[in-house]
């Protein structure tokens, strides 16, 4: 998210985005789950945002569950409670 708050680089699953593909998920205006302060983004269950590099790990996973959904033709990433919970028990 640029600082206007419009995406300008997004991926799904481990699939980068096009400029095409961004601007028909996202539109070409700011994105209505961003505060250009950074003191607050929507808890929107759409979107996970990730803050650190101690997400990185999480950020692939997550990615890789992505792709494995669509392979299987699941459409509900539900996933994210289960991962959540995964790295709370082993760490």
């Amino acid at each position: 998210v640029n600082p206007h708050g419009m995406v300008v680089a997004a991926r799904h699953g481990l699939k980068l985005l096009t400029e095409e593909e961004i601007r028909a998920r996202y539109g070409k205006k700011a994105w209505k789950h961003f505060d250009s302060s950074l003191k607050k983004l929507d808890k929107n269950p759409a979107y996970k945002e990730f803050l650190t590099h101690f997400d990185t790990p999480v950020q692939h996973v997550c990615a890789l569950l992505v792709e494995y959904y669509d392979l299987k033709g699941w459409g509900k990433y539900d996933f994210w409670p289960k991962v959540l919970q995964a790295f709370i028990d082993n760490f």
